[in-house]
């Protein structure tokens, strides 16, 4: 998760200590309002250890992985349509 994406977290609850990485565990599209939205649990949780759902352009993912370019034309695309709009 990005940086600000783990403080938002912490201000909501402090308690919750919330992990570096993640495991997507469902990709759905929240319209033009949300975009691309990823449900994420920590590693080794089941279904039911759901940590937050987020806009997939607030997390930060290993350039290696297989697609990893696409999202990152993605998240750029969506970010200059996101301040274009304001």
């Amino acid at each position: 998760m990005a940086p600000r994406q783990l403080a938002q977290l912490r201000a909501q609850n402090a308690d919750l200590v919330p992990p570096t990485a993640c495991r997507i565990t469902q990709v759905d599209y929240g319209g033009d309002e949300a975009g691309i939205v990823c449900h994420l649990a920590r590693e080794g949780a089941d279904e039911n250890g759901r940590l937050v759902v987020t806009s997939i352009t607030h997390l930060d993912f290993d350039p290696r992985r297989p697609l990893a370019r696409q999202i990152a034309a993605y998240q750029k695309h969506r970010i200059k349509r996101i301040r274009r709009a304001q």
